[in-house]
């Protein structure tokens, strides 16, 4: 059984990788725009 404390911390890991994708996702977006250039990304 986990107890709630790990339960937490691996949620909020979990939330700090969506955002860092979310943010890489993001810029990557912004880079294209004002580049004018298609940057491949990996599906996951």
């Amino acid at each position: 059984r986990i107890s709630m404390g790990s339960y937490i911390e691996r949620t909020a890991l979990l939330e700090q990788d969506k955002t860092s994708l979310e943010m890489a996702e993001h810029l990557t977006e912004t880079l294209e725009e004002e580049l004018h250039i298609d940057i491949p990304t990996q599906e996951l």
